[in-house]
């Protein structure tokens, strides 16, 4: 049952997880002059680490899959590049509203 649930979840989940650098490039284009080129730089840095972690998941996830693993032993890291997608979306509810700066 866990082996399924993680195969459905890493098919779903991390091509979505892959998703996010052209959004946060799309964002930092529109958020351009409401924040600094340092926190803006900052923040698309994170969009890539971000990136770079969910296809080390997905890498490492389907070798041993075709190792003929269960795929288990990545689940940390397919964890790990979950929160770290979901604190990249976080952070950009801190960027400043224009009219507040």
């Amino acid at each position: 049952m866990s082996e399924a649930s993680l195969a459905q979840a890493t098919k779903l989940l991390l091509p979505s997880n892959l998703a996010v650098l052209p959004v946060f490039l799309m964002m930092s284009v529109t958020l351009r002059d409401q924040l600094s080129e340092r926190h803006l730089a900052f923040w698309c840095l994170i969009g890539l680490a971000t990136e770079l972690l969910s296809l080390a998941a997905m890498w490492r996830y389907r070798r041993e899959r075709a190792r003929g693993g269960t795929g288990l032993r990545s689940l940390g890291l397919i964890r790990a590049s979950t929160v770290a997608v979901g604190a990249a979306w976080g952070s950009s509810l801190l960027v400043p509203n224009p009219k507040n700066t």
